[in-house]
Order: C-alpha cells, then structure tokens, then sequence
C-alpha cells in the first residue's frame, strides 16, 4: 500500500509539472531569450530543449494509458471526431509546404491529445477542476513572486505584469482561466472556501495587471454566464420561454455595444481593428481561399513564404492567425475544419445534457470550459495548438462528455434487480482516485 501510494504521489507531481509547464510558464522567457525573439509560446519547432522535456513527460504518460487501454480504446471508439482530426493533421504532412515542420507539430499535437486522454480515464469533472485549480495556483503565485522579487523579468517593458510567461496575454489568459476556476470551486465548495476566494483574488489581480484586453474580457463574459447555470437544470416547458425571454432583454444590449463598440475599445486601451487583427484576418483568409479544401498542413503555414507577406502586408510581426478557426484552416483546410466542426458541435451538445443532469458544478465544468476555449479562439490562436494545456483540458472534456452519455444510456437500459440481489455499498470493491 505505502509503494502504490508513492507511486501516485509521484504520477501526481509529474502531471502537476507537466500542465504547469504546458501554461507556457517559464518557457515562453525562455523560448525568447535563447532565440532573441518578441514573441513565444510553450511549443516552439525548433528548441530541442522543449521538444526533449515534452516528449519525455508524453512518453511517460502513454504507458500510463496503456495500464489502461481498455477504457481508452473505448473513449477513442465512442469519440471518433478527435481521432479524425488528428489522422488527418498527420495525412496533411503529405501536401505540407513544410512536411518536417507538420510532423514534429503533429507528434506534439499527439502528445498533447494522449494527455487529454489520460485526464479522461483518471478524472471526473470535479477532480479534473481540483487538479486544473492546483495548476494555476502554482503559475499564480510564482507570477506574484518573480514580480516582486524579480522585476527585470516579471515587468513587460511597458509596465505591464508578465510574471512566469511571456508575453504578458499569456499571464492574462492564464489568470482569466484561473479567476473563473476558483470561482467555481467558491459556489461548489463548504471547507477552506477563503483559499479559494484568496485565490480568485490573486489571479483576477493578475489579470487586471497584465492589462491583457482579450483575457478581461473572455473572464468578464464567463462570469457573466455563471448565473444562468441553474437555468439548465431547469425543465423544457420552463427553460424556452425562460430563453426566450433573455434573448429579448440581450438584443438591446448587444446593440448598444455595437453603437458604442469604438468608446468601449478605447476604454480598453484598443482601436477598430482590434490591435491590428482585423487586417490580418483579411489577408488570411486570402490564404485560405488560396488552398481551401487541403490547408498549407498542419502547423506549416507560418514557415512559409506566403506568411512572410502576410507579415508585410500587415506591417508587424504576426506569428499566428490570431484566431483559433482561421489557424486551423490554414493548417488543415474546410475538410480537417469539417471533421473538428462536427466534433465540436456535438459534444458541446452532450456537455449541456450533462450540466442539465447533474446539480453540481463539476458537471458544468466540462460545458464552462469548451465555451471558454471558444471564446478565446475568437481572438487568440488557443484552438488545438500542441503542448498547450488549453488543448489537453479541451480533449479531456469532449471525452469525457462522450463517456457520460454512454454511462447515462447503459444506467437507462439496465434492468432494475431486487434489493435482495443487490450488493450493499460496503461490499462493493472501490478503488478511489487519488488526487
């Protein structure tokens, strides 16, 4: 017992480091002091350092899943839109612009869909919260301590706070993630409720000092949604005109926002064209036009010469589509965005049939965190990226949706036995997950 206690002490603190490092902690500093860029994030093609650590912790955790392949074949066979996409990121290394650059994307992209996979078979919804909110409040802390003590490297140039990450929008992303986490577990939970408040305080603070508009506003929007939780658990005769009406107070609301959209930007310190996003998007989207059905291949199309123009068209240094939908038809085109697409939709589906099952918060976690992550993507290339932890917890949720649809039809079709033959819950062989 004191072996296998170890033992998952230890599979515990592995992954604990691993989802640290995959918020881009520390690397992205890293990434840009020994490459001399402005710009970084946690996958970067060329640094064997990264590419050595991550594969080393994805090897790790593949055996893990392979103690348990049983449940993960079955999760791999219930979901097979993830396995679509991924076989047909790997398929694009065949008409890739840059074919080498796809494959070392593409066995990243695997690494980080093995890990959403273990999260899957390991953890429930509440537990998965529990070990995401461990997670940030490691980054959290060390932001505020690398601030203090460390100013030269926890301050961006322009004031703003960056902490453990560069550049500063990926504190802010990280602490928008982890302002809405701890509230969460604030609404669920009865004991040590001042850690968590403590918490929600600390990263929104560190949110608000990023001075990342993208994430304040991804963290205002989550918030705002967190009343309506109880609307799903709600029934149908109830809910529709419940919605109905909501939709009739929101249109006067999205339209004063719409007539006062360039005061509201300016409050955040924005122009009209979202910091230079809009013309990059337009120029894209000629790329896209350019290879519709195919894509440039996975993770190719910024080596490219064609993105060297869209750099000078723009006029600034662009290393991504700064929107998740766009990337991924660079990458993959309208057939890899197709197999996603549907994905997507249907397991959003399953995960409001799973927050309207359950009354409790971890059964709203999965649906919270795939609109998040939504939400991001509008502006921020966050979407299916590899070695990202946003993507671990995106394939981890859209399993596990999948999964509690499954359970919740055997549950219906199995027949009901006596008390008799039941076995009490005393008797019943449990193996608890250790978190």
């Amino acid at each position: 017992m004191k072996l296998r206690t170890m033992s998952s002490f230890f599979e515990n603190s592995v992954l604990l480091f691993l989802l640290v490092i995959a918020t881009g902690a520390g690397l992205g500093a890293y990434i840009a002091r020994q490459e001399g860029t402005t710009t970084a994030y946690a996958y970067s093609g060329g640094n064997r350092l990264i590419q050595v650590i991550f594969s080393t912790l994805y090897l790790y955790f593949f055996f893990q899943v392979a103690r348990r392949y049983q449940e993960g074949l079955a999760l791999i066979k219930q979901e097979k839109w993830i396995a679509a996409f991924w076989l047909w990121a790997l398929a694009s290394s065949a008409w890739s612009v840059a074919s080498s650059y796809t494959v070392v994307h593409w066995i990243a992209l695997l690494g980080t869909g093995i890990i959403g996979l273990y999260l899957a078979i390991r953890f429930e919804p509440d537990e998965q919260l529990n070990v995401v909110a461990g997670c940030l409040a490691t980054v959290a802390i060390a932001s505020l301590l690398v601030v203090v003590f460390l100013p030269g490297i926890g301050l961006a140039p322009g004031g703003a706070w960056q902490g453990v990450f560069f550049p500063k929008n990926s504190l802010g992303r990280m602490m928008a993630l982890g302002t809405f986490v701890f509230v969460l577990l604030v609404i669920e939970r009865r004991r040590k409720r001042w850690v968590c408040i403590s918490m929600a305080v600390l990263c929104a603070v560190l949110l608000l000092l990023s001075q990342s508009a993208t994430a304040i506003v991804v963290c205002v929007l989550m918030l705002a949604l967190l009343p309506f939780r109880k609307l799903l658990t709600m029934g149908n005769r109830l809910l529709v005109p419940l919605l109905a009406f909501f939709s009739m107070l929101i249109m006067p609301v999205l339209a004063w926002l719409a007539g006062n959209s360039n005061a509201i930007l300016r409050i955040l310190g924005r122009d009209n064209s979202f910091t230079g996003r809009i013309p990059l998007w337009n120029v894209v989207l000629q790329e896209i036009a350019s290879r519709p059905l195919f894509g440039f291949g996975y993770g190719a199309f910024w080596t490219t010469g064609e993105a060297d123009r869209v750099r000078t068209t723009i006029g600034w240094n662009a290393p991504h589509a700064h929107n998740g939908f766009l990337e991924m038809l660079l990458g993959v085109g309208l057939i890899g965005g197709a197999f996603f697409t549907i994905g997507l939709l249907r397991n959003l589906g399953l995960a409001v049939r799973a927050a309207r099952r359950g009354d409790q918060i971890g059964e709203s976690w999965p649906l919270f965190f795939i609109v998040f992550n939504l939400f991001y993507s509008l502006t921020e290339s966050s979407l299916l990226g590899a070695n990202s932890i946003l993507t671990m917890l995106f394939v981890a949720n859209s399993y596990w949706v999948v999964r509690a649809r499954y359970q919740a039809e055997e549950i219906t079709d199995e027949p009901v036995e006596s008390s008799e033959d039941s076995p009490s819950p005393d008797s019943l062989d449990y193996a608890p997950i250790e978190v």
